[in-house]
């Protein structure tokens, strides 16, 4: 049996992943990383990052960015495959991740879901078909989200703005404090309640809208979507490289 670590074990996706690999034909769960030493469903939690990593053979992380990057400058010598769905990040913090793809396999995704993956085609297609359409992306999120707006929201931004072949922080709005400009990709977030995750893409053109909406009932999808990445990248036939999931399907 394949040695999975689970970075952030004790967060909400985190014990789904543990949840799912239970009884698991392929890995076993065997240590966590996390603030708190101690044990989580018979599986052991260290918060020594270096001895995280040295336990197990893949490591899967749902964490926040700080202990991502613990787990990226622990992992540099021990050259662990990653999956990570951790979002957020500084530049500094993703520039690690892409130098660590230099010698082990990375796979990062703002978003592990199925229909996410799905949805990112739909509105590609739809900005280039309409690329003077004005867009704007709201997505709502639990009250306890730190980070706005999302990194999926972002990502689909992104999606539109490559199909255009325009710069992505050129077009990008995230305050409402001017006049809409050509080709701005605007940004809306709500925090609140208990909202797992939710995004809608509208695109405005003359007198017509058409509206893209993914949303999220369980965070079992993001769980789930990482397990099955995390297989896919482990049997990989390459020794190194920077993936997103959609890579992978």
């Amino acid at each position: 049996m394949i040695k999975l670590g689970i970075s952030g074990i004790s967060g909400r996706v985190g014990r789904l992943i543990l949840e799912i690999l239970q009884g698991d034909d392929f890995f076993v769960p065997s240590i966590g990383f996390g603030r708190s030493e101690g044990e989580i469903c018979g599986v052991k939690v260290v918060s020594n990052a270096v001895e995280f990593v040295n336990s197990c053979d893949i490591i899967v992380d749902f964490s926040l960015p700080d202990g991502l990057e613990k787990v990226i400058d622990a992992n540099m010598s021990a050259k662990k495959p990653l999956i990570s769905g951790t979002t957020g990040l500084s530049d500094a913090q993703m520039d690690k991740l892409v130098r660590l793809s230099g010698s082990t396999k990375v796979l990062w995704d703002m978003n592990m879901s199925l229909g996410v993956g799905i949805i990112r085609g739909i509105v590609g297609d739809i900005g280039a078909q309409l690329p003077k359409a004005e867009v704007e992306i709201l997505e709502k999120h639990h009250n306890q989200k730190k980070d706005a707006p999302s990194g999926t929201a972002i990502l689909l931004g992104k999606e539109i703005a490559g199909a255009r072949g325009v710069d992505f922080k050129a077009v990008a709005s995230y305050d409402r404090d001017h006049k809409r400009k050509d080709g701005e990709i605007g940004f809306a977030s709500i925090r609140a309640g208990n909202i797992v995750g939710e995004h809608r893409v509208s695109f405005f053109f003359g007198d017509e809208e058409i509206e893209v909406c993914h949303k999220a009932f369980s965070r079992k999808i993001f769980a789930q979507g990482a397990a099955d990445g995390a297989k896919k990248l482990y049997s990989l036939n390459v020794s190194h490289g920077f993936f997103s999931l959609g890579d992978l399907v």
